[in-house]
């Protein structure tokens, strides 16, 4: 059962939190949101990988959003790698600013992960999720064709919540 806490994030105020704390809690949300094929694991109790590429903004943020929870019942390891190639084994990968989106996003084509960015114009390059700033305010927006490459369906929940953008 997918917990509320998608929404609650979004009406609460963003300003309390600074902004890679909210980032850390939107990953968590985007994966209990999204559903991948039985294919995206090797066997049946691998963990849900979480990558991040390159520069790491989060800290140990990442660990604290996730301590003591699971996606689909998978306990969460987050892997961190300047290595594209560490990191295919991941469900979710986030790819800072401070990466090239398109050598990212061709070194993982083909594998079952959902790209999470926040450069502009990373979900019209072809990845899944991209944050932006609206203001004060940590926005997202999804490009779903980018999803379904990847096998990937988004819950139609998180789809109305976000800004939809296509590929170039």
């Amino acid at each position: 059962m997918r917990t509320p806490l998608l929404l609650v994030l979004v009406a609460a105020p963003q300003e309390a939190a600074p902004e890679y704390e909210l980032k850390a809690a939107f990953l968590y949300n985007f994966a209990t949101y999204a559903d991948w094929p039985a294919d995206a694991w090797p066997d049946p109790r691998a963990p849900f990988r979480v990558g991040v590429c390159g520069k790491d903004p989060f800290g140990p943020l990442l660990e604290e959003a996730f301590l003591g929870k699971t996606v689909g019942g998978r306990a969460i390891v987050v892997k961190r790698s300047p290595e594209v190639a560490d990191l295919r084994s991941c469900q979710l990968v986030f790819v800072p600013a401070s990466e090239r989106t398109s050598r990212v996003l061709l070194a993982l084509e083909g594998t079952r992960a959902l790209t999470v960015g926040e450069r502009e114009g990373f979900a019209e390059e072809g990845g899944c999720v991209n944050f932006y700033l609206e203001g004060k305010r940590v926005r997202f927006e999804i490009n779903p064709e980018a999803a379904k490459r990847a096998g990937l369906k988004i819950s139609s929940k998180l789809l109305r919540l976000a800004r939809i953008v296509k590929d170039k």
